[in-house]
């Protein structure tokens, strides 16, 4: 019995990493025109973006980060004229989607 429950425990973990993948937004629920903090370690130097889609898809705000070091650790204003709801916040770099997140709005 012992042995089973271990092996479903780590059988998650791969899944875990591909979402959070060190990429963190606090915090969630968020206000609009609130100051929203995203960390991101560990990673490369170089440009990145932040970008967060709607429900429908539809990016509706973007942010150009320039990283020198080793991690992202950035306060930012959310817009206040965000509408309500649940929406996706993606880290990417000019090759590839380094995180995804989840943030609400309310």
């Amino acid at each position: 019995g012992d042995w089973s429950s271990d092996v479903c425990s780590s059988d998650l973990f791969p899944s875990h990493d591909r979402i959070g993948d060190g990429f963190r937004i606090f915090p969630s629920p968020a206000e609009r025109g609130a100051v929203i903090r995203v960390t991101q370690s560990p990673l490369t130097a170089g440009n990145y973006s932040l970008l967060l889609y709607n429900q429908q898809g539809q990016c509706v705000w973007q942010k150009q980060l320039n990283v020198q070091g080793t991690y992202i650790n950035e306060a930012m204003v959310l817009p206040v004229n965000l509408a309500f709801g649940i929406y996706r916040v993606v880290l990417a770099n000019e090759a590839m989607q380094v995180g995804v997140q989840q943030l609400v709005i309310q």
